[in-house]
């Protein structure tokens, strides 16, 4: 199975999302995700997403690198996910998952990754 990510749906779903909004506040990042080979960019500046993209503009430079294997996303994007795949950093502390990067700066903003987790899950499954 494939899985690709609704860019644009996902975008607007992050900007409306008053708990993602709240929670991102003051955070300016920019992200890589990468589904299997296939990679996204997201920019985020004072919590707002400015782009969510599976193209690349040049040379994308990103400060936090998220991913893994198309079935560690299936487990994921799952309505119902198993046990540590309810978010990208249980998936990474115990599955095949990536998050590397400044991790430092990541840390205060754990709520709006795991916050940007559900709202991927939702819209994948809005759109299957």
């Amino acid at each position: 199975m494939t899985v690709t990510l609704a860019t644009d749906h996902v975008l607007e779903a992050l900007n409306l999302d008053p708990e993602f909004v709240m929670t991102a506040r003051h955070w300016t990042t920019n992200i890589k995700l990468f589904v299997g080979d296939d990679p996204y960019f997201i920019d985020v500046v004072d919590g707002t997403v400015t782009r969510f993209s599976d193209t690349a503009s040049g040379f994308d430079t990103y400060s936090i690198l998220i991913g893994g294997p198309v079935d560690a996303w299936e487990r994921i994007l799952a309505e119902v996910p198993k046990p540590f795949y309810q978010d990208f950093w249980s998936a990474f502390m115990r599955h095949d998952f990536t998050l590397d990067g400044d991790l430092k700066s990541l840390y205060p903003y754990h709520p709006a990754l795991r916050r940007m987790s559900e709202i991927l899950r939702s819209v994948h499954n809005q759109e299957a």
